[in-house]
């Protein structure tokens, strides 16, 4: 994960560091990924759940 900013020049970089105020946001968005990614597996394969069968 990293972020976009534009430094004093206006130029853009990209960091893999976070602010202390950064991480709540940070957090936050990995959270949603992760539920638009549950989310999808859901919908492709019906119910979502694989049960492995043991004998």
């Amino acid at each position: 994960m990293s972020r976009r900013y534009k430094d004093k020049d206006g130029n853009w970089k990209s960091s893999q560091s976070f602010s202390r105020n950064e991480i709540p946001l940070a957090i936050y968005c990995l959270e949603r990924a992760f539920a638009k990614i549950i989310e999808e597996e859901t919908a492709q394969n019906g119910n979502g759940v694989e049960e492995e069968v043991v004998m």
